[in-house]
This record gives C-alpha cells, sequence and structure tokens, in this order.
C-alpha cells in the first residue's frame, strides 16, 4: 500500500516536471496543525491540574454521548474526546480566520486586526469564568443580575459575528465592547 502510494506521488511529480517532494495542502497543514494543538492541550491538562479547564470541550461531549457519571469519573474518555472537539474547534476556527481575511470587500487595518485577535484570546478565560456568571443570581432573580449574565454568556456570540462581518464591515470588531459595558453597567441596575 505505501509502494503504491510512493508511486503516485512520483507519477505526480513526474507530470508536473518537478522533482521537489509535494508539499501538504492547506488544508492537510491545518489539520494537522489543529490535532497536534488539541493533543498539546490534553496533554497539559493531564500532567498540570490547574490546566484542567482546558478539557471543557471534552467534558461536555462526554456528557452528551454517556452521560455526566462518565465526565467525572473516566478521565482518558475525556481527554481523548477532548483531542476530537477542539481538533474539530481549531480547524473550523482556522477556516474562518481564512474565510475572513480572504476577498475583503475593505482593507482591514492593523488595529481592527489585533483588537480581533484580543477579542479571540479573552476567549480562553472566558471558558473558565463564563460558566461561573450563574452565580450572579444567588442575591436573587433581579435585573442587575440578568444583564451580567446575558451579557456575559453571549461573549462568544459576538466574537463569532465580529469575526463574520469583519470581512465587509471592519468596525465590526467592536461589537463585543458592548458584552463588556453590559457587565461593567449592570451594578449600576441595582436599586
Amino acid at each position: 500500500m505505501i509502494q503504491l502510494a510512493r508511486a503516485c506521488a512520483w507519477k505526480k511529480r513526474a507530470a508536473t516536471g518537478t522533482n521537489q517532494p509535494m508539499q501538504p495542502s492547506l488544508n492537510r497543514r491545518r489539520a494537522m496543525f489543529s490535532v497536534s494543538a488539541a493533543c498539546a492541550a490534553s496533554a497539559l491538562a493531564w500532567g498540570i491540574d490547574l490546566a484542567r479547564f482546558l478539557t471543557l470541550p471534552g467534558h461536555l461531549l462526554t456528557m452528551a454521548l454517556f452521560g455526566p457519571i462518565a465526565s467525572m469519573t473516566n478521565r482518558p474518555l475525556v481527554l481523548v474526546l477532548n483531542v476530537v472537539a477542539t481538533s474539530v474547534v481549531l480547524y473550523l476556527g482556522a477556516s474562518l480566520w481564512a474565510w475572513g481575511n480572504s476577498h475583503q470587500k475593505q482593507p482591514t487595518s492593523s488595529a481592527a486586526r489585533a483588537l480581533f485577535i484580543l477579542w479571540l484570546v479573552l476567549l480562553v478565560p472566558w471558558m473558565l469564568l463564563g460558566p461561573l456568571s450563574g452565580m450572579a443570581f444567588d442575591g436573587g432573580p433581579t435585573l442587575e443580575a440578568y444583564v451580567f449574565f446575558w451579557s456575559t454568556i453571549t461573549y462568544p456570540v459576538s466574537v463569532v459575528l465580529a469575526a463574520l462581518f469583519r470581512r465587509w464591515y471592519p468596525y465590526a470588531v467592536l461589537l463585543p465592547v458592548l458584552n463588556f459595558a453590559a457587565c461593567c453597567a449592570s451594578p449600576l441596575l441595582h436599586k
């Protein structure tokens, strides 16, 4: 089987007239990067307890497929499913990034690009702290708690919308600012 693949690659190189080895396609490189980064994140979570939040996609997938008990007891299953879920998310995220940067209607300024990268970096601590925003209801269901909770939970949605619309409207990268403004303004709603 390997010899057949080598022969096909040799014929392809001979047909193009080059003796250079074939480079992997962009999709294959993107998939290899996604899988290797997901494996590294899972290995880091396996070795260091403080990095356990990196297995959140694996825990969610394990709970969806096998129930909450498997999510708490079967750590190798969580790590394998974490590699799968994180690989898919990274692959689709890289594809979305490439799609957003191709065929732009308006050139994106470096400030807009840097701000968008900041929003993406802030998604990592959001994975740890975002689900804790439900504790805002400890004092009761007030308007302040609802505004804080929904502005925190919908932060990834605004980042995805900014990623989609920055292609046509570069100022769309300012959309996640609304979430931060609502979080900061929610204490002003306290009676």
